[in-house]
């Protein structure tokens, strides 16, 4: 009777102490990106014509003032550059192409140095703000790529 008592009391101390101090795993399951903290932009043409060199690739690190395109143009050549050092990411011209002013040659990524670290952007619910808290670990799966081979993200 007296070892029934102990273990209760035992048990029923530790469930107290996890009450007040413990907390309950959540798993949420929402969309999101991996990018960089100084997010993206998109490379327009400045002048009318035709690309007659595309002087880069997708995945390619730029530097700032780098070379992307030439367009010739009534008044000659001109020479289409990066507006920040990044990375691309889509590149919508092709040589050959016909383009006027405004229309989207590619995108770029910003990243200053090549180890920049990835942030996710999660579009979570509005329902489920009441688990979620800033500085919150997290385990993050890239939907692309199998878990089971590349891993799990881990952050905060």
């Amino acid at each position: 009777g007296l070892l029934v008592l102990a273990v209760t009391l035992v048990v029923m101390a530790a469930g107290g102490v996890w009450a007040v101090t413990g907390s309950v795993a959540t798993t949420l399951t929402a969309p999101g990106v991996l990018t960089h903290a100084q997010g993206s932009y998109i490379v327009q043409s400045t002048v009318p014509g035709q690309v007659t060199a595309v002087r880069t690739a997708e995945g390619r690190r730029v530097a700032r003032g780098t070379p992307l395109l030439t367009v010739r143009t009534a008044r000659g050549d001109v020479t289409i550059r990066a507006l920040a050092a990044g990375r691309i990411t889509a590149l919508a011209a092709v040589q050959g192409a016909v383009v006027t002013t405004g229309t989207d040659l590619a995108a770029v990524e910003r990243q200053a140095r090549a180890d920049d670290p990835l942030l996710a952007v999660v579009y979570a619910p509005s329902d489920s703000g009441g688990s979620l808290s800033e500085g919150a670990e997290v385990d993050l799966t890239v939907r692309s790529v199998p878990a089971q081979s590349y891993g799990v993200l881990r952050g905060t």
